[in-house]
């Protein structure tokens, strides 16, 4: 049996003469809504199988993908399942019963009360791991990672590692790779871009209301997420009430005042209709359909509506107001705290998380508009209104072609693009109403339109102004250090950046073996660890560019080649330009007091004379290791030998070949 639900009529009269009036079509809306349960049996547990037999624990997180599998996070077992199109119940990832913070392949990863998913065109699950405060990805074939966070709670962007999460809750992915994050603990929005940075786009981190962008805006204990086609988002500020919208540049405005005071509702529930999360906090899920209406999972009402915001009307679509598990119409059927909701993979079709009744609901929406008899009357016929849009760039004024156009409500002919000479046309439907048109293009800031159409209007004539959006910038220059053998990062690396000795920046390494420099320009780098060869680079920061080092082990055996310790012609001598290195050499000895090094000299083809490139290389050396003695290094741990130039690494015929073949190496006798 399915809830047919009927909406007021809407009569439309017409004056013809004097006193003569008619009345036309009257128009008739049903909703024909049925509710069903695609997987939970009502025990509360951990069992997986046949859909209706499973038992689940607490379900508050969901997301279908286009063939209709149905992904929910099991808040209390601490997992991510599945209800496949054949109606099972399967694990995708997690421990069941068993929270933790561990990465691996299914079961061998843990979570700690998963909340909020999304899913990426190549089907990689976003989770957010509410208790360990992080974003785990889980790809098709069950490997749990860390996405960014997950190193303690707090309030702090940057990369993966550096970035602080409090408690997301929800969510969701643009149209451009970007992850949009809602945090209940530092009432705030979050972008994760397509490179792991974590943006804060609104919120302060502590609760509040206000409108506006950044720092700006202000929530209280949001805790729903969802995007349109357009990349909108819409939040359940469950503290004040309300729906935020957050436009695609992170403007924050409210959309719905959750009171609906002057607003039609319609659907029968005692005691009118106000927004309110359960006892715990749960409730508050949204989502959002292609016409742009709004759904709402209301935990503390234990009903479903659809808000029409352009219209300011609610359809309360299922439940009673009371607890319970009903299934069937609408009109009858019965939730226990529904927390969560999301589109489902045909039009007009949802899935909601049954928090309390632990199960997942299916709610199917079936719209009927029909006009009603008239009395056969001689009515005039409806003359549409005559749109003319002009989109122009707000900069140079030049017509923009194949900008975008749509209209909300929907009508006939949209969406529209522009000509070459930046118009678009439409006829739009008589009446009196508000219209809102969106107007996009590549490139520039979407801009929204209100129209107001009324009954006498023949012509109406916009001429709209794009403005172009600043080009993105790029990501900050970061270093990773990683290890020459075995390519795994290396966390607390020493960098130091420096320009004519003068030192500019310092830090280390993170536990991804990253660190992002503040400063830009070319500069000298220098890394240095523990059990490490050191390194050091004239290098260019900029941001959009990054820089990958590979540490040499200092390991019995292993061989540091210098070609920038230089000697003066045919001299044993040193250059004062290789001092700076030496002393680095220096340093490296000094932090790694156990290491014992064999100094290797060698020359170019040089002299004819074999004996005169074994000597001179020989010496080379010998000064290499008196200059290291000199800074405090103790003989003992230092050797030297001369291999001139029976051991060449390019070829000799080539100036850059013998420039590598001078050279100095540094083996590691004893670590």
């Amino acid at each position: 049996m399915k809830a047919i639900m009927p909406v007021r009529g809407v009569t439309a009269l017409l004056v013809i003469g004097a006193n003569l009036i008619l009345r036309a079509q009257e128009l008739e809306v049903t909703y024909k809504v049925e509710v069903s349960t695609i997987a939970g049996s009502g025990k509360v547990g951990y069992k997986s199988g046949p859909a209706l037999e499973a038992a689940l624990n607490r379900p508050n997180g969901i997301v279908v993908d286009k063939a209709g599998n149905v992904y929910f996070s099991d808040d209390e077992n601490h997992c991510v399942r599945k209800v496949t199109t054949d109606g099972r119940v399967i694990l995708v990832a997690g421990q069941p019963r068993v929270s933790g913070f561990e990465d691996g392949d299914r079961e061998e990863a843990t979570l700690n009360s998963p909340h909020g998913l999304a899913l990426d065109p190549a089907g990689n699950l976003y989770v957010c791991d509410y208790y360990n405060h992080a974003i785990r990805k889980i790809t098709p074939s069950g490997e749990v990672s860390t996405y960014v966070g997950g190193r303690g709670e707090g309030f702090k962007d940057g990369g993966p590692d550096e970035a602080r999460f409090l408690f997301p809750i929800a969510i969701v992915r643009d149209s451009k790779g970007n992850l949009w994050v809602l945090e209940s603990g530092n009432h705030a929005l979050r972008k994760i871009t397509p490179q792991r940075r974590v943006i804060t786009v609104a919120g302060t981190g502590y609760p509040g209301y206000r409108d506006g962008t950044g720092k700006q805006a202000m929530f209280n204990s949001p805790v729903g997420l969802a995007i349109d086609s357009r990349d909108y988002l819409y939040v359940v500020d469950a503290g004040n009430r309300c729906i935020r919208r957050v436009s695609p540049d992170g403007n924050v405005s409210t959309y719905v005042e959750l009171s609906f005071k002057g607003w039609t509702i319609r659907g029968a529930l005692s005691g009118g209709l106000s927004f309110a999360t359960s006892g715990g906090g749960h409730g508050g899920g949204v989502a959002v359909d292609h016409e742009g209406n709004l759904y709402i999972a209301d935990g503390g009402r234990h009903i479903v509506y659809q808000i029409n915001a352009a219209q300011k009307t609610v359809e309360i679509l299922a439940g009673t107001g009371r607890p319970g598990w009903i299934d069937g119409n609408g009109k009858f059927a019965r939730f226990n705290e529904p927390v969560e909701i999301c589109v489902g993979e045909k039009p007009n079709t949802f899935y909601v998380c049954d928090y309390r009744n632990a199960a997942i609901r299916r709610v199917t929406i079936e719209k009927l508009e029909k006009y009603r008899t008239p009395q056969p009357v001689d009515t005039p016929k409806a003359v549409p209104v005559s749109l003319t849009l002009s989109v122009y760039d707000a900069q140079s004024g030049q017509p923009l072609k194949n900008a975008r156009i749509q209209a909300t409500p929907s009508q006939n002919g949209f969406p529209l693009t522009t000509s070459p000479q930046g118009e678009a046309k439409a006829n739009l439907a008589s009446g009196d109403y508000t219209l809102t048109l969106l107007v996009e293009k590549a490139g520039y800031k979407p801009q929204e339109v209100l129209v107001k159409v009324q009954s006498s209007s023949k012509e109406i004539k916009l001429r709209v102004q794009l403005t172009p959006e600043a080009p993105p910038s790029p990501p900050p220059f970061y270093v990773r250090v990683i290890d020459e053998k075995t390519g795994g990062p290396i966390a607390d690396a020493r960098l130091r950046f420096s320009n004519q000795g003068t030192l500019l920046q310092a830090g280390s390494t993170s536990s991804t073996g990253e660190y992002t420099p503040s400063i830009e320009g070319t500069t000298e780098i220098t890394i240095e660890k523990h059990g490490y060869f050191p390194y050091s680079q004239r290098v260019v920061v900029k941001r959009g560019d990054s820089l990958v080092v590979k540490l040499k082990p200092a390991t019995t055996g292993a061989v540091l080649r210098e070609t920038r310790i230089l000697f003066k012609p045919n001299s044993p001598l040193l250059e004062p330009s290789s001092y700076p290195v030496l002393d680095q050499i220096a340093d490296f000895l000094k932090d790694n007091p156990t290491v014992r090094l064999r100094i290797h000299g060698h020359t170019d083809i040089g002299d004819p004379n074999p004996q005169h490139n074994q000597r001179l290389s020989e010496e080379r050396a010998i000064n290499v290791r008196q200059y290291l003695i000199r800074k405090g290094i103790n003989p003992d741990r230092l050797e030297a030998v001369g291999h001139g130039n029976t051991q060449p690494i390019a070829d000799n015929s080539t100036p850059e070949g013998r420039a590598q073949n001078r050279r100095v190496e540094f083996e590691v006798i004893s670590p």
